[in-house]
């Protein structure tokens, strides 16, 4: 795999020798490791936009989708901290962890408090058209390789 000193940079190296295998295999479609590496540097980019710097938290409260995932790696691209909240916590149990990490933004399908910093929704029609221009899945997926994550 070659010398690499982080998450990303391992993620680029195996972006670069499988660009056209499956990284994701979602119920909306595969997603090669091509369009991961594209859209979590459209993510960087957004994330960089809302002022997440190296060691900033970002908190993603979101389901497992292409967009999740790009966010995550965006996250590591800019050595910035991401943590994972799951949609389906209740209100209270959310509240503490984000009392916890302090997150700079929070990215989540409901509206919700970050008394910590930004906060962007789902439903944010301006952020969806800025961040994921060319979010579509491939039409014919390659069906032969190994994916980086299978969610069923």
């Amino acid at each position: 795999m070659g010398t690499t000193t982080n998450l990303w940079q391992a993620f680029q190296v195996v972006a670069a020798r499988n660009p056209h295998a499956p990284a994701l295999l979602l119920d909306e479609g595969d997603i090669t490791f091509a369009q991961l590496e594209t859209l979590a540097l459209q993510a960087a980019a957004l994330l960089a936009a809302r002022n997440v710097n190296k060691g900033d938290v970002v908190a993603l409260q979101r389901g497992k989708a292409a967009e999740t995932y790009a966010l995550m790696l965006g996250a590591l691209r800019l050595g910035a901290i991401y943590v994972c909240l799951d949609p389906r916590n209740p209100v209270a149990r959310t509240q503490r962890m984000l009392d916890r990490v302090r997150p700079r933004l929070l990215v989540c399908e409901e509206p919700r408090r970050n008394p910590f910093g930004d906060v962007i929704t789902s439903a944010d029609a301006a952020w969806q058209a800025q961040a994921w221009p060319n979010a579509a899945p491939p039409q014919n997926p390659p069906t032969k390789s190994f994916p980086l994550n299978r969610w069923t």
